[in-house]
């Protein structure tokens, strides 16, 4: 039982991984478009329903010297115009902030 929910987890993150593969795959200009509000909205839900310690983890995008994409879809997101994307945005920045305060209680 145990091993098949390990195997399940494994799964999970590796999948969450491959999502935000799939997110840099996005272009700026089209995210940044004319009627961009459900890929924006839907972007955010993506991220906010697929983060977690192990995908920041493979992929800490630490080193970079551009902004990772997910991190450009949330600033992007935050500043549209439409209310419904901006509070998608700020759901997603809540599911951070969660993921770091239970990062920094187990590091204590």
């Amino acid at each position: 039982m145990l091993g098949m929910q390990v195997s399940a987890n494994f799964a999970f993150s590796k999948q969450c991984v491959q999502i935000f593969e799939l997110i840099d795959e996005l272009r700026e200009s089209t995210l940044k478009g004319y009627g961009n509000d459900m890929l924006l909205e839907a972007s955010c839900l993506l991220i906010s329903s697929s983060i977690s310690q192990e995908a920041l983890a493979v992929r800490p995008d630490i080193g970079v010297k551009l902004v990772p994409r997910w991190r450009f879809i949330l600033d992007t997101s935050l500043r549209h115009r439409n209310d419904t994307v901006q509070e998608a945005a700020a759901r997603t920045i809540g599911v951070l902030s969660h993921l770091r305060s239970n990062e920094d209680d187990t590091d204590r």
